[in-house]
C-alpha cells in the first residue's frame, strides 16, 4: 500500500534568493505552505528531509509570453509538453500566444486549452486571444465572448499598422477591461503612436520586447506624462540592442 505524502518538507542546504536576498540557509514548508525560511539549519523532526546540495530555491517564475503552438503545430509544441517544460524550468504560470492555426480567435479553442491545461494540472496556464480575426488589423475579435477565458488579446508578433483598428481596440480595452499586448515594427515609431492614442482614448496596454533606445525614451517621456501602461524587454535584448 502506498505511503501517504509527506505533508511537511525542510529543505536544507538551500541557496535562498529572491528580489531583497541571497543566502545559505533551510526552508521548512508544511501542507503546500512555506512556514519558514531561515538561515539556520535546525530540523524538524515532522519533515522530510531534502539536502539541496547548494542549489538555488527561489519564487516560482512566471512567463506571460510563450508558444505552446496548440492547435495546429503541435509538433513544434502542444499545451502538455509546453506545462512539463514550464515546470522543469521552474515557472508557475505562462501565458501562450494566439499564433496556433486555426488562430485562436474563438470561445472554441481557448476553451479546449483551458480544458488541455486543466487536464495536466502541472502550473497555471492563460491562453492569450488575438486582438485582430485571423491575426489581421481589420476586424476586432468578439472580445466580450472570448472575456470568459482571458483578458489578454495580442497579433503576438504582427504589427498593427492600422491606426484606426488600434484607436478601436484601445477603446474596447477601456470598455472590457482588457489588457492588449502589442509587438511594434518599426519599433520606436509604432511605440510612439500607440502611447499617443492610449493619452487619447485610454485602454490597457503592454508594450512587448523592448529592444531600442529610442524606444525607451518614449516609454520614460510617456510615464513622466503620467500614462499607465507597461512594458517588458526579453533578456537577450539587454545584450543585443540598438
Amino acid at each position: 500500500m502506498p505511503k501517504p505524502p509527506c505533508k511537511a518538507i525542510q529543505f536544507i542546504n538551500a541557496r535562498i534568493i529572491d528580489k531583497d536576498q541571497d543566502f545559505m540557509g533551510s526552508v521548512f514548508v508544511r501542507d503546500g505552505v512555506i512556514i519558514e525560511v531561515s538561515e539556520a539549519q535546525e530540523r524538524y523532526n515532522e519533515a522530510l528531509l531534502i539536502d539541496v546540495g547548494g542549489k538555488a530555491l527561489m519564487p516560482a517564475m512566471v512567463d506571460v509570453h510563450c508558444h505552446f503552438r496548440d492547435p495546429g503545430y503541435t509538433y513544434k509544441e502542444d499545451i502538455l509538453s509546453g506545462l512539463r517544460a514550464a515546470v522543469k524550468g521552474g515557472y508557475a504560470f505562462v501565458a501562450a500566444m494566439a499564433n496556433t492555426s486555426p488562430v485562436a480567435d474563438k470561445r472554441e479553442i481557448l476553451w479546449a486549452n483551458a480544458r488541455k491545461s486543466q487536464e495536466a494540472d502541472l502550473c497555471g496556464f492563460l491562453q492569450i486571444a488575438a486582438i485582430g480575426c485571423g491575426l489581421k488589423d481589420e476586424e476586432l475579435v468578439d472580445t466580450a465572448a472570448l472575456r470568459e477565458h482571458t483578458n489578454v488579446f495580442s497579433n503576438d508578433g504582427l504589427t498593427i499598422f492600422s491606426e484606426v483598428f488600434m484607436r478601436r481596440a484601445l477603446m474596447r480595452s477601456a470598455e472590457e477591461g482588457f489588457i492588449i499586448a502589442t509587438h511594434s515594427q518599426p519599433e520606436a515609431e509604432i511605440i510612439r503612436r500607440d502611447l499617443e492614442l492610449l493619452k487619447e482614448v485610454g485602454g490597457h496596454l503592454h508594450i512587448c520586447h523592448i529592444s531600442e533606445r529610442a524606444s525607451v525614451e518614449e516609454v520614460r517621456r510617456a510615464r513622466k506624462a503620467g500614462l499607465n501602461f507597461t512594458c517588458e524587454v526579453a533578456p537577450h535584448h539587454l545584450f543585443a540592442c540598438g
